[in-house]
């Protein structure tokens, strides 16, 4: 395997490395809340509310399929970025290709299995049948694109483990523009049909501009002979609990959703639109995971469990900081953004009062997901996977159920979701005082075993190589002159004896 322009997060400053994966990952994610929300709005002023409602009929799988995805793809990345870190290009190049394959056959897999489902699935979301005809043409071209969606997230989470997050941005920003265009051209001419027809067009462009661009920079390759079977354990391993992890959110959204409709179709639209908008404040918080664990993953592999530390301060001090600007510009102009959709007064009021009383949460959460990053890029993804169950599920359920009952009505349903922004927030920061940094600790102690090692290695035998045949790391730094002395003292009596 061969990359060009990969970042070494083992090296240089650390705010500068992770801002330069941070951002453009924003940007992406931004991007692809741009694109969902020009496809509805093109849709409701040209074609009307039900062909709204046929294509809003889709959203669940949509969203519940995307989620699994990139889940699946960031375990990818946290044992990827384990191995780019300890410099084993061996693994690095059988995970390459065994993931590949492996998340292949899953994608098509679940792409039958959908297809087969379809009347299932608008049947148990309750789809009106007036729509249900409309909803079924439009889920079934959705469903079309889940290949092309899941390797296009797979060769992202590739280019992430080397530090590359720009080819992403880039990508998503051709993919926004030309969904823009393709959508009135195609809604004119063949309705809602059309605007699935763009959106599967735009993201299969989407994805050969990605394997064109890999190709012709010569990023990276896939040789096939060094696929290993054995590695798919490993893999599912790291998948499986962060595809979970990844799909929490979105039942707790379904759940929620639920909540506000049971007050009304004003209630329920109020909602839609708030979810659409706060995207752009929970996006700072789900790429900051994203490049925490990559970044984590690295300096673990490599043994630069200092570095670890300061990726998961600057990770939070970023990602917070980036939060509340943008929380407190869709907070002031929430009633203005509400506009753009064409819901009444009623909705619009609800929806100011929803980012009033949440905003303060969307900070915190970052702090969440940091924490969240880094216990994955330490591979405790089942530790992150319980914790986010904890309070999406167990936390904000259940007290936006009781609070909706009360005279707080649909605030409090609002309140619960503050609520579970703060909570974890608390109990992220007391557990890495009080637990994660003596974890921490114990990585910095086998730091400086490893570093003894490779000491007597190079003293005794100019050149070793272990069972597997790769060469033995020299050591470059060691982590203080004390340590230093200590080992070098250590190495003579060895010698002596």
């Amino acid at each position: 395997m061969r990359n060009i322009k990969a970042i070494n997060f083992t090296e240089g400053n650390v705010a500068h490395n992770l801002l330069i994966m941070y951002i453009p990952l924003y940007i992406a994610y931004f991007c692809t809340t741009l694109y969902n929300i020009i496809g509805g709005l093109w849709v409701g002023n040209l074609l009307g509310e039900k062909a709204f409602a046929a294509q809003s009929a889709s959203v669940p799988l949509v969203m519940f399929f995307s989620a699994i995805v990139i889940g699946a793809t960031n375990g990818i990345t946290i044992v990827l970025s384990k191995y780019l870190g300890a410099k084993d290009r061996e693994k690095v190049n059988s995970i390459l290709v065994t993931s590949l394959i492996g998340l292949f056959l899953f994608g098509v897999v679940l792409t039958l299995v959908c297809l087969l489902g379809i009347n299932g699935i608008l049947t148990a979301i309750h789809t009106p049948k007036e729509i249900f005809a409309a909803a079924r043409t439009y889920l079934f071209y959705c469903i079309l694109s889940f290949p092309f969606i899941e390797l296009y997230m797979y060769l992202s989470a590739v280019l992430r483990s080397y530090g590359n997050a720009s080819l992403q941005m880039i990508t998503i920003i051709i993919t926004t523009i030309l969904n823009t265009i393709l959508d009135p051209i195609l809604i004119l001419r063949m309705g809602l049909n059309g605007a699935a027809i763009a959106t599967l067009l735009s993201q299969i462009i989407s994805l050969l501009i990605m394997i064109l661009s890999i190709a012709s920079r010569k990023l990276f390759s896939f040789d096939f002979k060094v696929l290993n079977i054995k590695l798919l354990k490993d893999i599912t391993k790291a998948c499986v609990p962060s595809a979970i992890q990844q799909a929490i959110p979105t039942i707790s959204t379904a759940v929620i959703q639920a909540l506000f409709s049971s007050f009304g179709i004003v209630s329920l639209a109020a909602y839609g639109v708030a979810s659409k908008l706060e995207v752009i404040s929970l996006y700072p918080a789900l790429t900051i995971n994203m490049a925490v664990t990559t970044t984590v993953g690295t300096c673990s592999g490599a043994k630069q469990s200092g570095k670890i530390k300061e990726y998961l301060k600057w990770g939070m001090l970023l990602s917070v900081s980036l939060d509340l600007i943008l929380t407190a510009l869709v907070t002031i102009f929430s009633k203005n953004l509400a506009s753009l959709f064409g819901i009444g007064s009623d909705a619009k009021m609800i929806i100011v009062r929803y980012f009033e009383i949440i905003a303060i949460g969307y900070g915190l959460n970052c702090i969440t997901q940091s924490f969240v990053g880094e216990l994955n890029g330490l591979q405790r993804q089942t530790k992150s996977m319980i914790f986010m169950a904890f309070y999406f599920l167990l936390l904000r359920l259940p007290l936006a159920k009781i609070l909706s009952l009360t005279v707080l009505g649909v605030n409090g349903i609002s309140l619960s979701i503050t609520t579970s922004f703060i909570v974890p927030a608390f109990i992220a920061i007391a557990y890495q005082h009080k637990v994660m940094n003596k974890r921490i600790q114990e990585l910095v102690h086998n730091e400086s075993i490893g570093v003894e090692g490779t000491k007597i290695t190079e003293e005794v035998i100019p050149e070793v190589k272990n069972t597997d045949g790769i060469d033995l790391p020299q050591n470059e730094n060691s982590e203080s002159e004390s340590i230093e002395n200590c080992q070098n003292a250590g190495i003579k009596d060895i010698l002596k004896k």
